[in-house]
């Protein structure tokens, strides 16, 4: 066998093992982006081939609130001064946009009150729809929420709404009922997130003067 010869067969070898290793890599990955559906791992990422595995109407979904969170709430004393219950809230699960990671397909939840899950489930999906970017779709329980609203900086840009860590107490957020998007890059007027929340009846912080522009409320 010539030199030249033995160089390609050589060749031919190299790039057969990376084909495979290739491969292994991409079955892994796709492995992963389909197992963290299947146990809904917030803010994780996925991919469009595991969400036709998993089924895209299970991507969007209002489930139980998870005793973890209400324990959570219950720890702080100030939450036994209103009238709200576990059976109040649920979570909302969604896909959402992210053009800020490698993945753009994240997995979302957000913790709601009842009364308001199904128009917030129809909105993040039209959202995730329209390629709308959020950073961030999470209950964030006792994160200090000034660092998520007046002081927001991309390292606290999370879109939430049950909220129950806040001097004074925000009984909106306590109760589920004040949504938070993007704080620190927050909607203006002619935003998608803005048309749509009006159109289920939200009121916008952006109409009102010295309102806060990314939050939504519906009493």
């Amino acid at each position: 066998m010539n030199l030249r010869l033995l160089a390609t067969v050589l060749l031919g070898i190299m790039v057969f093992c990376g084909c495979e290793e290739i491969e292994k890599l991409d079955k892994e990955s796709e492995e992963r982006n389909l197992r963290n559906l299947t146990e809904w791992s917030v803010n994780s990422f996925t991919s469009e081939s595991a969400i036709s595995k998993f089924g895209y109407e299970n991507c969007f979904k209002i489930v139980a609130m998870e005793d973890y969170w209400w324990d959570e709430f219950m720890s702080f004393d100030h939450g036994a001064q209103y009238d709200v219950s576990k059976n109040d809230f649920s979570s909302v699960r969604s896909l959402f946009y992210c053009q800020n990671s490698m993945s753009h397909i994240r997995i979302g939840e957000i913790i709601c009150n009842k009364s308001i899950a199904n128009d917030l489930l129809t909105i993040f999906r039209q959202l995730y729809e329209a390629n709308y970017n959020i950073e961030s779709l999470m209950p964030v329980n006792n994160t200090d929420y000034s660092m998520l609203t007046e002081q927001a900086s991309p390292s606290f840009n999370f879109t939430f709404c049950f909220h129950y860590n806040s001097t004074p107490i925000d009984e909106m957020h306590l109760k589920g009922l004040a949504v938070v998007i993007n704080p620190y890059t927050p909607p203006t007027a002619d935003d998608l997130a803005v048309k749509l929340f009006k159109q289920h009846g939200f009121t916008w912080g952006g109409d009102v003067s010295g309102g806060k522009r990314y939050r939504f409320e519906k009493k």
